[in-house]
């Protein structure tokens, strides 16, 4: 079993911004969508964050790259290029751990780290058509980014179930 550390989400280069913490459990924003995306964050519910978190540069009706998706105890990532080549000559696939982190800013202090905030077991992996035949697969709630857009021929898609949520940070005094 492989452990994989994956920045994702919002930081100064993608979406300008942190992502907010909210009532102590980070949300992840997905980044700006620049690949033809189909989401909107009003579509995600995310629509009222993403406008405080960039103070208006962009809305509810902006697409983003809703990746990685997480739903019904379920997590969807896609990669693609350079990333996509390193984890295929890592042998990256079925029985690994994917953990994601991205950046968060504390609500009260605007103190800006980085934080854990989703896990995801491998239990299917391929080019976005094959990884539909495996017999792990399920579809995901709404259109995953990967399967539509303008991918280069690396395109590939992690599939498998989601790790417990990440607990809430505690201060102990």
């Amino acid at each position: 079993m492989r452990i994989i550390f994956s920045r994702k989400g919002f930081d100064s280069s993608y979406g300008g911004a942190p992502s907010p913490i909210v009532n102590g459990v980070p949300v992840s924003l997905p980044i700006p969508g620049s690949h033809g995306e189909e989401t909107t964050f009003d579509a995600i519910g995310m629509g009222d964050l993403v406008a405080h978190a960039t103070a208006g540069r962009l809305s509810g009706n902006d697409r983003c790259h809703d990746d990685p998706m997480f739903a019904d105890g379920r997590c969807w990532l896609g990669q693609v290029g350079a990333a996509q080549g390193h984890l295929r000559k890592q042998g990256v696939g079925t029985g690994d751990v994917f953990v994601f982190f991205g950046l968060f800013a504390e609500p009260d202090t605007g103190e800006r780290h980085h934080r854990i905030f989703g896990m995801m077991n491998v239990a299917a992996h391929g080019a976005p058509d094959a990884v539909r035949t495996c017999p792990d697969w399920h579809e995901p709630p709404r259109p995953h980014p990967h399967f539509s857009g303008s991918w280069g021929a690396s395109n590939a898609i992690y599939h498998g179930p989601r790790k417990p949520r990440v607990p809430r940070r505690r201060n102990c005094a």
